[in-house]
C-alpha cells in the first residue's frame, strides 16, 4: 500500500503558474546555449530565484560553440529539407545511399558501408551519437537521420564530442517522411547522396543559475537545464517550469527543511552537458561541497499519452515509493540501465554526478515533438505536469541515510521495472549491449560529454579544455 501523498490544494492555480512560466520561456525562442535567448532565459530564471528569496548566483562558464555557416543535402536529382546536426563534420561527402536501420552495431552485420552515405533512424534508447561514433567506426563518408515526429519535422542535435572538435564526417537531419522515402528509393536502386556542411567552433559563453535555500548538511540538488532547441516547452521548458515551482513553495513553506536545497538550472545541456559539468567541477571539485542527493527534472511531462520515465540509484527507491511517484512514471529502471541502453551515455546533466557517485533520480518523458520547431507549450499535459510537480515537492524531506555524496549507490529498479512492459522492453535489449556498456568508464566522460575538464576528475590529470578549434567553410 502506498503512503498517503498529500497533493497540493488548488490543482487548478498550480497549472496556472506552471503554464505562466511555459508562457513567458516560449516568449524567449530559441534559448541555445550562448545566444541572445539563452542570456534571457538564465536572466528570467534569476529573477524569479530572487522574488522567491533565494540566495542566487550566476555562474558563467566558457564551451566551444558550433557555428553553421550553411548545408545541403542532394539525394539523386533532388534536393532534401534538412538541419545540419551540430558539431557534425564540415565539408562534403559523396556515396551510394544506404539504409542501416537504426544503426546499432548488429545493423551492419554482412555489409560494407566504407565510402558510403548511411541512412539511421531516430532510436528513442540508442542516442545519435552513438550512431554518428558506429558510423564513423565502419568507415562510412557521410550520415543522414531521419527524424520521428509529426508533419516531416525535422528533428535535431548532437552528433560528436565538442570537446575534439567537429566531427569526422558531415551529418544532417532528414523530416520523417523524407526519410521514409529516401529509405524506399536506397532499397529500390542505387542512389548517391551528397552532404556538404559549412560550419566551424568558436568560443561561446553559457551560465548556470544557482539558487539556495539554507539548512544544516549536505544539500539536495535539484536541478533542470533551461537551454533548449527551438521553444523547446517541453524539452526543457516542462523542466525549468517544475524547478521554479519547486523553489518558490519550498521558500515560503512554513515546515523547517531537514536539509539545504540548490537549485540549479543548467545551460549547454543540448551542446554537450556543459553546464552540469561546470556545476560538478566548481562545487564537488574545487569547494568541496557535500550534496546528499540529486533530481533531475529532464522533461519531467510532456503530452498525455508521452512515454514517462524514471532512472533512479539504489538510495533513492524508498522515497520514490512512499510518494507514489514511481506509479506516475510508470518506465521505472535503475540508473544503471540507462547508459546500457543508450550507447554508453546518460544523456542529461547528471551524467557527471552520477559517475561520481552521487545518488539520485531523473525523469525522461518521450515526446513527438522532441527538437523540433513545434514544441510549444500546447504540447503540455499541464494536468500531468502539476501532479508530478505535487509529489516531487515532499521528496527533499525524505530520509537518504546510507548513500551520502561521493559513495556509490547500489542501483536497482522499482517493482514497475520488474513486471511493467514498457520496462521489460526496455530491460530485453541490455544483454546484447553490454559490450557497449563495458567499454564506458574513463572514455564516457568525454564522449557526448564535453564538459571543459578531464573526464576522471580524481584522477589528478591536468584539466583541458575543448580540442583543437577547426573552422572549416567546406570543401
Amino acid at each position: 500500500m502506498k503512503a498517503a501523498v498529500l497533493e497540493i490544494a488548488g490543482a487548478g492555480a498550480l497549472e496556472g503558474r506552471l503554464a505562466r512560466t511555459l508562457r513567458d520561456l516560449a516568449a524567449l525562442g530559441d534559448k541555445r546555449a550562448g545566444s541572445p535567448g539563452g542570456a534571457a532565459s538564465a536572466a528570467y530564471i534569476a529573477a524569479r530565484f530572487r522574488a522567491a528569496g533565494l540566495e542566487t548566483q550566476l555562474e558563467t562558464f566558457r564551451f566551444p560553440a558550433f557555428v553553421l555557416h550553411g548545408s545541403s543535402l542532394q539525394v539523386g536529382e533532388r534536393s532534401v529539407a534538412h538541419g545540419a546536426l551540430a558539431y557534425s563534420g564540415c565539408g562534403a561527402a559523396e556515396g551510394v545511399l544506404v539504409h542501416v536501420g537504426t544503426g546499432e552495431p548488429a545493423d551492419y552485420d554482412g555489409g560494407d558501408v566504407r565510402g558510403r552515405i548511411v541512412l539511421v533512424e531516430r532510436n528513442v534508447t540508442y542516442h545519435r551519437s552513438a550512431q554518428y561514433r558506429e558510423a564513423i567506426a565502419r568507415g562510412a563518408a557521410g550520415l543522414i537521420y531521419a527524424s520521428h515526429a509529426p508533419d516531416n519535422l525535422v528533428q535535431v542535435g548532437t552528433v560528436a564530442d565538442p570537446e575534439d572538435g567537429l566531427g569526422r564526417i558531415p551529418a544532417v537531419s532528414v523530416g520523417e517522411r523524407d526519410g521514409h522515402e529516401l529509405i524506399a528509393q536506397a532499397r529500390a536502386r542505387e542512389t548517391h547522396a551528397s552532404i556538404r556542411v559549412d560550419a566551424a567552433i568558436e568560443p561561446g559563453t553559457g551560465q548556470n543559475v544557482v539558487g539556495r535555500l539554507p539548512g544544516k548538511g549536505p544539500a539536495f540538488l535539484i536541478g533542470a537545464h533551461h537551454d533548449t532547441w527551438h521553444i523547446g516547452s517541453t524539452d526543457n521548458g516542462t523542466g525549468i517550469a517544475v524547478l521554479i515551482e519547486l523553489a518558490e513553495q519550498l521558500a515560503r513553506a512554513s515546515t523547517p527543511r531537514q536539509r539545504p536545497i540548490a537549485f540549479v538550472a543548467y545551460d549547454a545541456e543540448e551542446l554537450g552537458l556543459f553546464g552540469g559539468y561546470d556545476f560538478l567541477r566548481k562545487h564537488l571539485i574545487e569547494a568541496k561541497e557535500s550534496f546528499a542527493a540529486f533530481l533531475n527534472l529532464e522533461i519531467p511531462g510532456a503530452g498525455a499519452d508521452d512515454i514517462r520515465a524514471l532512472a533512479h540509484t539504489h538510495a533513492l527507491e524508498g522515497p520514490l515509493k512512499s510518494t507514489a511517484l514511481d506509479e506516475l512514471y510508470p518506465v521505472c529502471v535503475g540508473m544503471e540501465a540507462v547508459p546500457a541502453l543508450f550507447g554508453g551515455v546518460v544523456p542529461t546533466d547528471i551524467q557527471g554526478a552520477y559517475r561520481w557517485g552521487m545518488p539520485g533520480v531523473s525523469t525522461a518523458c518521450d515526446t513527438p515533438w522532441y527538437h523540433t520547431t513545434a514544441d510549444t507549450p500546447d504540447k503540455v499535459d499541464l494536468v500531468f505536469l502539476a501532479k508530478a510537480t505535487a509529489r516531487w515537492r515532499p521528496l527533499d524531506a525524505r530520509d537518504r541515510r546510507g548513500a551520502g555524496p561521493g559513495r556509490s549507490a547500489r542501483d536497482g529498479a522499482c517493482p514497475q521495472a520488474r513486471r511493467g512492459r514498457g520496462s521489460r522492453r526496455a530491460h530485453r535489449g541490455l544483454a546484447g549491449r553490454r559490450r557497449l556498456h563495458a567499454r564506458v568508464p574513463r572514455r564516457a566522460l568525454r564522449r557526448r560529454a564535453g564538459r571543459g575538464f578531464d573526464p576522471d576528475p580524481r584522477a589528478g590529470a591536468a584539466p583541458r579544455m575543448w580540442g583543437p578549434v577547426r573552422p572549416c567553410h567546406g570543401r
